[in-house]
């Protein structure tokens, strides 16, 4: 898992598209998640991780949040199915896209609402 974080701190490809669904990311430390966004992706799928489960949840989330609300991403399509996220993280979610981004499909099925 600490090769994927460097692989994923130093790619500068056009990579548009990356599909992590049920790869144990949350066995990865928080400091991977940032990375995953600065690739400047178009769609990213990051279903069936049990990201919920991660020791450092609130930091992860705290990251695509930010992210996916921020003015510098990219990511027009998002899935986080089947992550166990819980209703309060999905408010936090949808408050953090109040400001203006890229987003627009938004996929949250199998998850604890």
């Amino acid at each position: 898992s600490n090769h994927l974080h460097q692989v994923l701190s130093t790619v500068t490809s056009s990579l548009r598209i990356l599909d992590l669904a049920s790869t144990s990311l949350h066995l990865l430390p928080a400091s991977s998640f940032l990375p995953l966004f600065r690739l400047r992706l178009n769609i990213l799928r990051i279903f069936n991780n049990k990201l919920r489960e991660h020791s450092e949840f609130n930091s992860v989330w705290d990251v695509i949040c930010e992210q996916l609300g921020g003015d510098g991403g990219r990511i027009e399509q998002i899935d986080l199915g089947g992550n166990e996220i819980r209703q309060e993280d999905i408010v936090k979610l949808f408050e953090s896209l109040h400001v203006p981004n890229c987003l627009k499909t938004l996929e949250l099925g199998g998850n604890k609402f």
